[in-house]
């Protein structure tokens, strides 16, 4: 069990959790996590082993220390609770912000593992993040590609039996003043970033998540994202709001519907994705997700 985000972090409360999941009592909790474990897939780093996760914890080595925890987010805060019941360390790192949150407390993290555990080398993770995440991208063209076919064609209301409805109405990114500008600056910094004037919106009520936007990518190819928007707690910062990217990926649009692909919704490392195919003839069956379109 691990405690999910939340706005206020008690010092004193945070220290007696870490310390009953370094050495649990009874027993019996340490030994079910074990026992109930599902396997998920080994780690791209050679300094983690195989991961699993059972009972509301992840489970998996770091430079052959056994490490058990689990992270915790809302809106605008994220958190990390992680044990080495062996060495008799616990962390718990609390981070404001949920785009880069991942990064900023495995970075913490494992440097001060390495450090209090005596681990040499110190592994520059923060220097490997700024490789792997920034050191191969490529600028952007300025010259957008041309639109497939007419905005209004894109437009409407597309419908799938599972995830429901949404509505695309287009937008202009750099006239449109009905658009949050949060949402502008979040698509900008996604994983696929926006280099067209072409882009959808829509409102979406899901959990953790509000939005829907569509951005025109090349031929029947598009982008899709989907984001949630809050309004900032801060008393005074009324009115200004924050958006967080949840999951990004390819699509292909016909004149009959959408096809998601690329782990729509983020369903999971467990989930194989299916390799986009855009074939305008066959991407209603080869879609991870189908939305038919209904007007």
């Amino acid at each position: 069990m691990s405690p999910a985000s939340f706005r206020f972090y008690y010092t004193d409360v945070q220290v007696k959790w870490v310390k009953e999941m370094i050495n649990p009592e009874p027993k019996l909790v340490r030994r079910s996590l074990d026992m109930f474990a599902v396997p998920l897939g080994h780690n791209e780093a050679n300094e983690f082993g195989v991961a699993t996760y059972g009972l509301g914890q992840w489970s998996y080595t770091y430079r052959g220390h056994q490490v058990y925890g689990h992270t915790g987010g809302l809106p605008g805060a994220s958190s990390l609770l992680y044990t080495l019941p062996q060495a008799g360390l616990g962390l718990m790192i609390a981070v404001n912000d949920v785009t880069f949150a991942k990064e900023v407390y495995d970075i913490i993290a494992y440097r001060l593992v390495d450090e209090l555990l005596g681990e040499n080398p110190i592994i520059d993770w923060e220097g490997r993040f700024m490789r792997d995440e920034f050191g191969t991208q490529k600028a952007i063209g300025t010259k957008p590609p041309s639109d497939p076919r007419p905005a209004k064609e894109i437009e409407g209301e597309y419908y799938h039996p599972g995830y429901g409805t949404f509505r695309l109405n287009a937008i202009n990114q750099q006239k449109d003043d009905c658009i949050p500008a949060a949402v502008v600056d979040a698509l900008a910094i996604s994983d696929f970033k926006l280099n067209t004037s072409s882009v959808w919106l829509s409102h979406w009520n899901k959990p953790f998540a509000n939005y829907v936007a569509v951005s025109h990518f090349d031929g029947p190819l598009f982008n899709w994202t989907i984001l949630g928007v809050y309004n900032r707690s801060d008393p005074g910062l009324t009115g200004r709001e924050v958006a967080v990217v949840h999951n990004a990926g390819p699509a292909v649009i016909t004149d009959r519907g959408m096809g998601m692909f690329g782990n729509w919704y983020d369903a999971g490392p467990t989930v194989d994705q299916r390799p986009l195919v855009d074939d305008t003839d066959l991407v209603e069956e080869a879609a991870e997700v189908w939305f038919s379109k209904i007007d």
